[in-house]
């Protein structure tokens, strides 16, 4: 009887990892894109192709938010209270890049706070214990 009440939270911890894991991912690939779009920028490249890299980003976004929503969700206390700030960091970094890039004033800078907001989600402390501590420090 111990065992099946430890299988249940087992698989939700599992399944945080795994969301984690994904928002992760996604966010790196988010990433990736808006060092695409930031040399599109510098390169002067034509307006077809930045309209392309522009879509992909925006598609990218799309699927880190989905992610990161799902991680979230998954997420309970003080791992949301902890988690739910980073993640959306990464939206609004981007959100700012493309701003900028519309306006033709995106720095490298802005792709680099990015890339911080994207490397703070995949340091988040997604265990209860792990991320308790961390709150009381």
């Amino acid at each position: 009887s111990k065992l099946l009440r430890a299988k249940p939270e087992q698989s939700l911890i599992g399944d945080v990892g795994r969301a984690h894991g994904d928002a992760r991912s996604a966010a790196a690939s988010l990433a990736q894109q808006a060092r695409a779009l930031h040399l599109f920028d510098i390169l002067d490249a034509p307006e077809t192709q930045a309209v392309a890299c522009i879509a992909d980003l925006d598609r990218h976004a799309a699927v880190y938010a989905t992610c990161a929503g799902l991680f979230l969700s998954l997420c309970g206390g003080v791992v949301h209270k902890l988690a739910a700030s980073p993640c959306a960091d990464v939206l609004r970094c981007a959100a700012q890049l493309l701003r900028k890039t519309a306006a033709r004033q995106a720095q490298a800078s802005d792709v680099g706070r990015l890339e911080a907001a994207v490397d703070a989600v995949g340091r988040l402390a997604w265990q209860p214990g792990s991320a308790a501590v961390l709150l009381i420090e």
